[in-house]
């Protein structure tokens, strides 16, 4: 399976995700570029990071090899791979209530008093 890698709303390469024996592979290579680059995975409302572009000569290349139990927490639904997750809006509840709510991709993780 191949899967588009986007960036700002374009597409800047492919994940190829292939079975192989007992893991799943996902290999990408992409121009080089500045900076350190994470890829993340997008399908059915949720990111999953699958690590690090390494430079290799000429270009930056990821490799991951994912078990059985590993690829559960990937989404069901894979649907493309990005360089930076899209940070959803926060709720309005959130913006207004200023009691020290944390949001993390439009997701309640930590509530505190200040």
């Amino acid at each position: 399976m191949e899967l588009p890698i986007m960036d700002k709303g374009e597409q800047i390469g492919s994940l190829s995700v292939a079975r192989e024996g007992l893991y799943t592979v996902f290999r990408a290579e992409l121009p080089p570029r500045e900076g350190l680059q994470r890829l993340w995975l997008y399908g059915a409302g949720l990111w999953f990071c699958l690590g690090l572009l390494a430079p290799t000569g000429e270009s930056l290349r990821l490799e991951k090899r994912l078990s059985r139990a590993d690829c559960a927490r990937l989404p069901r639904r894979m649907e493309y791979a990005a360089l930076q997750p899209k940070r959803e809006a926060q709720p309005e509840e959130a913006k207004e209530a200023g009691d020290g709510v944390l949001w993390l991709f439009g997701r309640r993780f930590v509530r505190f008093r200040t």
